[in-house]
């Protein structure tokens, strides 16, 4: 009995010490103490948190890539964001989100709607664009969608305000 007591105690401490329903505090089932990939209550995945990527686009005929990079926020299936563009197509652009997850983890999809604002290709003043965007989700990747976009001069912005006009084949890749 007195052997089977302390090996009792050491298997309590190793059960008890598990991370492996972690909630995103550290240890090594979500390294860095980042967002936790545990998905929200419905079963979707779990979005929140910093992503890196880029945006790419068609007008003319002629391809257009920008770096960004996006903070999400979720509540369960609900997400927000920010994201900002660091060039060299968009720099100094910048963009909010909102959209819906559906599905379950690890493949949920994306529905939402991004306002983009950013400054006139000549003229001055600014622009803004507003698409709706769809796509796969992953824990750690991304790809969202739209076929077009109308970017034109927003507020007070003179009539001498160019901006991008249309654009086709909209493209987000993101990971983490």
């Amino acid at each position: 009995m007195r052997r089977a007591l302390p090996l009792f105690a050491a298997l309590v401490l190793v059960c008890g010490c598990s991370d492996k329903n972690d909630d995103g505090g550290g240890g090594s089932g979500n390294p860095g103490g980042g967002p936790s990939t545990t998905p929200p209550p419905s079963g979707v995945v779990a979005l929140a948190g910093n992503w890196t990527g880029t945006s790419d686009f068609q007008q003319n005929g002629i391809r257009y890539i920008s770096n960004l990079t996006a903070t999400i926020t979720q509540t369960d299936r609900s997400v927000a964001g920010n994201v900002t563009f660091t060039g060299p197509s968009l720099s100094g652009w910048t963009a909010t989100l909102t959209g819906q997850l559906s599905g379950d983890s690890p493949l949920s999809q994306f529905f939402g709607n991004i306002t983009m604002l950013g400054p006139a290709t000549s003229g001055g003043g600014t622009c803004s664009g507003q698409v709706s965007l769809s796509g796969q989700t992953r824990t750690n990747t991304l790809r969202w969608e739209a076929p077009t976009m109308r970017i034109t001069p927003t507020g007070n912005s003179t009539s001498s305000t160019v901006c991008l006009g249309d654009v086709f084949t909209i493209v987000w890749i993101l990971g983490r």
